[in-house]
């Protein structure tokens, strides 16, 4: 509520002519001067917007749970191919940039939903990823953790919200 009412006196205050502004034009200095201690941020507070979606180290995009469900079969192929060298952060497919991470949709049915959680916390269970690790590079492994589990709050956060 507060940051509503932050930022509607704010643009309502950016909305008036300039002619009824107290400056003359051109002497008002923008409201974020990067890099300037002495000027207060008069603005609403800024709210992350949705990640872009990720590319791959190969470049693929994940758009879509499909694309993403593509991604991973090829991921689970080579993760199990010990001939195939150390995988690196970036051959790890993360559905962070999808609306779900675990795939369940508005119009999926109760049971639906029910059996995608499920397939999404074994999925990124910490378990099946110790042994996955042991195939991640070193130097990756602790931002593969990381972001592991982000992945699986969000999915416990979808669990709440889809029950």
């Amino acid at each position: 509520e507060r940051r509503d009412a932050s930022w509607r006196r704010y643009h309502a205050a950016s909305s008036e002519p300039r002619s009824a502004s107290k400056e003359p034009r051109g002497t008002s200095e923008p409201h974020d001067m990067p890099g300037d201690p002495h000027r207060e941020h008069t603005g609403p507070a800024r709210v992350p917007s949705a990640p872009a979606p990720r590319a791959d180290e190969r470049g693929r995009r994940i758009l879509s749970f499909s694309d993403f469900e593509a991604a991973w079969s090829v991921f689970e192929e080579r993760a199990g191919d010990p001939a195939q060298p150390q995988l690196k952060m970036g051959d790890v497919p993360f559905p962070v940039s999808l609306p779900t991470v675990s795939g369940v949709e508005l119009t999926d049915s109760p049971c639906v939903r029910k059996e995608k959680l499920r397939a999404a916390l074994l999925r990124w269970h910490p378990d099946k990823w110790s042994v996955l690790l042991q195939r991640i590079l070193g130097t990756d492994r602790g931002a593969v953790v990381e972001q592991v589990k982000a992945v699986t709050r969000r999915i416990i956060e979808e669990k709440r919200r889809f029950s």
